[in-house]
């Protein structure tokens, strides 16, 4: 069983998470963009650091389950997580 499909069905379903994924490419427009400041700016992340935008390509089309922290998930499902 793949590692995303595990997790699925062994703990975001049974515990009511309907909007917690696995490198969701059909959500990736609701992903945020990560800025961080430089010389007292906000910059997109992506801009100025150089792997960041390989990394972000690299999620439009591949599929990596990333088991070290690759959870995607709303506020709201992370409450059902620690009730």
């Amino acid at each position: 069983m793949p590692f995303e499909k595990f997790l699925e069905a062994r703990i975001f379903q049974p515990l009511g998470m309907k909007d917690t994924y696995i490198f969701p490419q059909e959500k990736h427009h609701r992903m945020p963009t990560a800025y961080l400041l430089k010389d007292g700016k906000a910059r997109a992340s992506t801009q100025w650091i150089p792997w960041a935008k390989a990394l972000m390509k690299f999620r439009e089309g591949a599929k990596y389950p990333l088991p070290e922290g690759g959870v995607y998930s709303t506020a709201s499902d992370l409450v059902l997580a620690i009730r």
